[in-house]
């Protein structure tokens, strides 16, 4: 990825940017409801004409930082622009690239090496069904359809992600 994700809702697996975002702001209204309820509770103890310890400043206060939250957050998951090649690394190797729009029927792939893994593919999303190793973590991922997180079978070091089509990679600094 050539983005660091600060949001929290966007390190779960297997959920679209849209969801990652809810997530997030799930997270931040929780805290903000955390801090009202902290602060009335300490409401009895603050000094007459001391501006910091007014809750109207902190509700305005956590207000702002919420609305900054949301727009982050909305502007992010805009900027993710959906991918549709699936490419599949094997050992850093690309062995398999898939055009996601393309798929008209579902098919299986089955790839080999330490163990033996099987890729499913849909139209517009790609997952692994099924694998012989014994922690099953990208069997449990589930269906990948954006670059947000890929798959990854450490012990076949298989590594399927999602990247943009050719030419949709726009950079900034040329004209």
């Amino acid at each position: 990825m050539n983005r660091i994700v600060l949001w929290t809702g966007l390190c779960y697996s297997n959920v679209t940017p849209r969801k990652a975002v809810r997530r997030s702001l799930c997270g931040v209204a929780l805290i903000l409801i955390c801090q009202i309820i902290f602060l009335r509770q300490t409401v009895h103890i603050k000094q007459v004409g001391d501006p910091l310890k007014s809750t109207k400043f902190w509700l305005g206060f956590f207000a702002i930082i919420l609305l900054c939250s949301v727009l982050a957050a909305i502007w992010i998951s805009w900027q993710l622009p959906d991918g549709t090649i699936a490419n599949v690394y094997q050992a850093g190797v690309c062995i398999y690239s898939i055009d996601l729009s393309q798929v008209e029927e579902p098919y299986s792939i089955s790839v080999s090496g330490e163990i033996e893994n099987t890729i499913t593919v849909e139209q517009g999303r790609i997952c692994v069904s099924s694998a012989t190793c014994p922690d099953q973590v990208c069997v449990h991922q589930g269906w990948i359809s954006d670059r947000v997180i890929p798959v990854v079978c450490l012990p076949n070091a298989l590594v399927i992600q999602i990247e943009n089509t050719p030419g949709m990679d726009i950079d900034g600094l040329s004209r």
